[in-house]
């Protein structure tokens, strides 16, 4: 299943994916919408053991080293030009990037090409969210 994401851009990957037992969050520019038609397609995924499989299975690779620089990846995986994020919590994150959205954060300026600043400010986001014990449920949420 996917979140976030139009499935009238699904090719027979993205098929494979919206039928997987996962839910897949779009993410990156085209969730941002500051994409162009190079652009990748990002998402990202709750970590399991049986996910890990499944995109093994379905072709994608682990890459060794990746470069978002974000504290929540654990691991990313490529197939062609889609990258799949594995992370360990991905309610959080999607709080997250759609309060940035909301904010217009990537819309122009600096923010929208700069990927290192855009790196700091999704890690001062998560360090805002984690210091306070935002993301806790007995907490009152920030989002």
């Amino acid at each position: 299943m996917f979140r976030n994401v139009n499935n009238a851009e699904q090719s027979v990957v993205f098929a494979q994916m919206h039928n997987a037992p996962f839910v897949f969050f779009l993410t990156g520019s085209r969730f941002f919408e500051t994409y162009t038609s190079k652009s990748d397609y990002d998402f990202f995924v709750k970590d399991s053991d049986q996910l890990r499989n499944w995109l093994m299975q379905n072709g994608f690779n682990r890459q060794k080293r990746h470069f978002y620089g974000s504290q929540d990846i654990i691991a990313v995986y490529e197939f062609n030009n889609i990258h799949v994020q594995v992370v360990e919590d991905p309610e959080l994150k999607d709080k997250i990037q759609h309060v940035l959205k909301k904010w217009q954060i990537f819309e122009g300026g600096l923010l929208r090409t700069n990927k290192v600043l855009q790196r700091q400010l999704w890690n001062l986001c998560y360090d805002l969210v984690l210091y306070n014990g935002l993301h806790k449920k007995e907490h009152r949420p920030l989002f």
